[in-house]
């Protein structure tokens, strides 16, 4: 609350009027959070340092509907610790990199999240941000030159400048940092290495090797028509994982060289995704890819529609509804999960087909038939 008095009184007209919590379940959250925290880092510093020197600050407490805070000693000393974390230049430069390296990933943590997205499309996008911080750190030093501008200017408005810490004069593990500046101290110290884990995390947590379901996205028209005979044999090997799914596996291998050919004679396909390519796959000449394809099209990416069915049943079973049975709970919260398809029920024909399920004479002599 003081900190919205503070806000109050040195920008009332800030587009962000509050702080973001740090979600620990949702990475979109925490993106909006450290942007939030870096747009507001001054009138933050400000509402510290009003705790710490209320002298200092008038107009804050003028706005203030309480006379007098009177601010503990506890409350002080925290204010003081976080005011010197604050005014820190290595904090300063470490949330710069991290809101300007998140940046590349925030729209696929969005997109991740919702309910119609494709597997192919999915690993698409997840390869073009790899892409993208791969291009960061091959000109990483003309980005670096922004971003250390940027902490600058934070730093600035704090009034604090940044430094080089102090370093040991004897290292025993590891060595000093060699720089001759503070901009090519923490480009060595905290950019490069931040980037080049970042890029390393993002490649091992969506491996290719690792992942059963790539082999199904390879059977695209788009991925096959690229791929030689050692590809086939390679991709049919990774497939018989789902050799319990399919109808006849033994003939998976003859079925992909017919697969190639058919996609072969396509002109210019426009199916990108799996569930288009399930229209043009018939099930009668490639039964086992038409099943293979059907497993990926019901694959999940996330567990966000996991998430979603628990925030449901949640908001369903009050205490008022404890008794009801367990197919009219799990009925209720498909409708809840799925209210855009329920929109589109025509609640009078269910009735009528109720009615008629179930002829009584209270249900004929109350409701009118066309």
């Amino acid at each position: 609350r003081f900190f919205e008095y503070t806000l109050d009184a040195f920008a009332p007209e800030t587009r962000v009027q509050k702080l973001k919590g740090l979600c620990k379940t949702r990475w979109v959250e925490r993106h909006d959070c450290l942007e939030t925290f870096q747009s507001l880092y001054l009138y933050i510093f400000a509402c510290f340092d009003a705790i710490i020197q209320p002298q200092c600050y008038p107009s804050v407490y003028e706005l203030s509907a309480e006379s007098d805070w009177n601010w503990d000693t506890n409350t002080k000393t925290k204010a003081i610790g976080l005011l010197n974390s604050l005014k820190c230049g290595k904090n300063i430069v470490a949330l710069v990199i991290l809101v300007n390296s998140l940046d590349y990933v925030k729209g696929i943590a969005f997109k991740l999240q919702k309910r119609n997205l494709d597997v192919v499309v999915a690993y698409k996008l997840i390869g073009s941000a790899i892409e993208d911080i791969k291009g960061v750190r091959k000109n990483f030093d003309e980005m670096w030159n922004k971003w250390y501008s940027a902490a600058e200017i934070i730093a600035i408005d704090v009034g604090e400048e940044i430094s080089i810490p102090r370093r040991c004069k004897f290292q025993k593990n590891r060595s000093n940092t060699p720089a001759e500046t503070c901009s090519e101290y923490f480009k060595r110290s905290i950019g490069i290495p931040f980037i080049d884990d970042f890029i390393s995390q993002l490649c091992e947590r969506f491996s290719i090797d690792n992942c059963k379901i790539h082999a199904i996205v390879s059977l695209i028209p788009e991925a096959v028509i690229k791929m030689d005979e050692k590809d086939l044999d390679d991709i049919h090997r990774k497939l018989l994982f789902w050799e319990t799914d399919m109808p006849s596996p033994d003939t998976l291998r003859r079925e992909l060289d017919r697969w190639r050919r058919y996609c072969f004679d396509i002109k210019q396909p426009e199916e990108k995704n799996l569930i288009d390519i399930l229209v043009l796959c018939d099930e009668d000449i490639f039964p086992n890819i038409r099943q293979l394809i059907l497993v990926g099209c019901t694959n999940p990416i996330g567990t966000c529609e996991a998430e979603r069915s628990f925030s449901a049943l949640r908001r369903i079973k009050t205490y008022l509804r404890s008794t009801m049975t367990e197919e009219r709970l799990a009925g209720l919260t498909m409708m809840a999960v799925h209210y855009e398809e329920c929109a589109q029920i025509n609640t009078e024909e269910i009735v009528k087909k109720f009615t008629q399920a179930n002829p009584r004479r209270m249900f004929c002599s109350s409701i009118l038939f066309d």
